[in-house]
C-alpha cells in the first residue's frame, strides 16, 4: 500500500470516511435487530400467558415450543466427519460427546462402515481408549476378532482388532474387548498370538488379562512363520518408492511385529538366546517352534519370564 500510495492524504480520506459509513450502519442496524426482537419476544411472551386459558393448552404447547431455542441438525456425513477430526486433533472429550448423540444405527449402515473404520483405527493409533469403548458399545465393530482389513488378495489377511489392541498396549481396551465382545485369546495371525505380541512388548497386565482368559502360554509359533514374519519387517520396496515405505513402517500393523526380528544380545553360549532360533548357522539347538517364554528370555524378560514360568 505505501508502495502505490500516490495521494497519501486523499487515500487516508477516502479509508476514514468509508471506516466512519462501515461503524453507523452497523450500529443501525444492531438496534434496529434489538427493536425486532425485543417486540417479537414480547408478542411471544403475551400469547403464551393468553394461551393458558385456552382449554386443550395446544396454541401455548406450540408457542413454548417455538421460544425454545432450536438446535441445528447435522447430516450424518457432518458428524462423521466432525468425529474424526476430533479424534485427529487428539481432543478425546469431544469426540465421546459427538459418540453420544449418534445412533448405533450409523455405525452399521454400510455407507459409513469404511469411514468409521478408519476412525476406530485412528483412535487406537492415538491411543484414545475412551473413544474407542464408545464405539465398541455402539456397534462397531461388530466382530473384534475380524481383520482390521478386508484384503483383495485371498492368500494374506490383516490382523484382527484385539491383535492390533494388544499390540498398542491398550490395557483398558483389552480388558473391555475380553469382558464384553467374546475375544478369541488364541487366535493367530500367521502362528502370532496375542500372548507372543504382549511378550514382545513387555505388557505385564496384558499379559495377565490374557492368562486369566484362557490363552495358551504353550502354543507357538512355527518356524516357517516366523521367518515371515521377520522378512516382512526387515523387507524394503523393489520399486525405491520410499514415500509408501515410510508410511507402512508407521503403520500399527508393523508396530505388531517389533521386536520379533530385534537384534539379540549377547549371551553365554548354550543359553536360550544363543539358539538358533532365526534359522542362521549359531549355535545351540534349532528350535521347530517359538512359544512366548522364548521370547520373553531372548528379550532377558525376567519378570514376564517368571509370570510365564508360573502357568
Amino acid at each position: 500500500f505505501k508502495q502505490k500510495d500516490v495521494w497519501p492524504v486523499r487515500q487516508r480520506r477516502l479509508l476514514a470516511a468509508l471506516e466512519r459509513e462501515r461503524v453507523s450502519a452497523a450500529a443501525v442496524r444492531e438496534k434496529e435487530a434489538q427493536r425486532k426482537g425485543s417486540s417479537v419476544a414480547e408478542k411471544l411472551k403475551n400469547a403464551v400467558r393468553t394461551g393458558k386459558d385456552d382449554k386443550k393448552g395446544a396454541l401455548s404447547s406450540k408457542l413454548q415450543s417455538l421460544w425454545k431455542q432450536k438446535k441445528s441438525k447435522r447430516t450424518r456425513g457432518e458428524d462423521f466427519h466432525l468425529l474424526h477430526m476430533a479424534v485427529h486433533d487428539h481432543h478425546s472429550s469431544v469426540a465421546c460427546a459427538l459418540l453420544n448423540d449418534m445412533s448405533p444405527a450409523m455405525f452399521v449402515k454400510h455407507t459409513y462402515i469404511r469411514e468409521a473404520n478408519r476412525i476406530f483405527l485412528l483412535a487406537m493409533a492415538n491411543a484414545m481408549e475412551p473413544v474407542c469403548m464408545i464405539m465398541l458399545d455402539k456397534g462397531f465393530p461388530g466382530d473384534v476378532n475380524a481383520p482390521v482389513f478386508k484384503s483383495e488378495d485371498s492368500r494374506f489377511l490383516c490382523p484382527s482388532y484385539f491383535l492390533m489392541c494388544v499390540g498398542l498396549r491398550l490395557h483398558n481396551l483389552v480388558f473391555h474387548m475380553v469382558q464384553n465382545h467374546r475375544v478369541k485369546v488364541n487366535q493367530d495371525w500367521y502362528g502370532l498370538t496375542p500372548l507372543h505380541v504382549a511378550t514382545c512388548k513387555g505388557s505385564i497386565s496384558v499379559i495377565n488379562i490374557l492368562l486369566e482368559n484362557g490363552a495358551n502360554p504353550r502354543q507357538g509359533i512355527p518356524m516357517q512363520s516366523y521367518r515371515l514374519l521377520r522378512k516382512l519387517k526387515n523387507s524394503q520396496p523393489r520399486d525405491g518408492s520410499k514415500t509408501v515405505y515410510r508410511q507402512i513402517t508407521r503403520s500399527p500393523t508393523r508396530g505388531l511385529l517389533h521386536g520379533l526380528a530385534t537384534q539379540r544380545p549377547a549371551s553365554p553360549a548354550g543359553s536360550l538366546t544363543g539358539m538358533a532360533i532365526g534359522g542362521g548357522s549359531g549355535g545351540g539347538v534349532v528350535m521347530d517352534q517359538i512359544v512366548p517364554i522364548d521370547i520373553a528370555s531372548v528379550m532377558l524378560d525376567q519378570e514376564v519370564v517368571n509370570l510365564l514360568l508360573t502357568r
